[in-house]
């Protein structure tokens, strides 16, 4: 799979060759999807078991009092 950038990538696992391209695209906005919110998304972030400054698991929101996001709600940050 060549990435566009000149570099190329071998992916085992036998993905048929005509659907790579759309492999490729669901792949994309994966990492896209992952970076949007880095650091919700770290592992240094999710092995911690407090936080002090708590960062939605949902939105990506940070803040710092309760367990309830202010932005969109979610119970499930701690």
């Amino acid at each position: 799979m060549n990435r566009g950038n000149g570099v190329k990538t071998k992916i085992p696992g036998g993905i048929p060759a005509k659907e790579l391209e759309n492999f490729g695209e669901v792949l994309d906005q994966f990492v896209s999807y992952l970076q949007e919110k880095p650091e919700s998304r770290s592992i240094a972030y999710l092995a911690k078991e407090m936080h002090e400054v708590k960062c939605c698991y949902r939105c990506g929101f940070t803040y710092q009092e309760g367990n309830i996001c202010p932005k969109c709600g979610n119970q499930a940050n701690r």
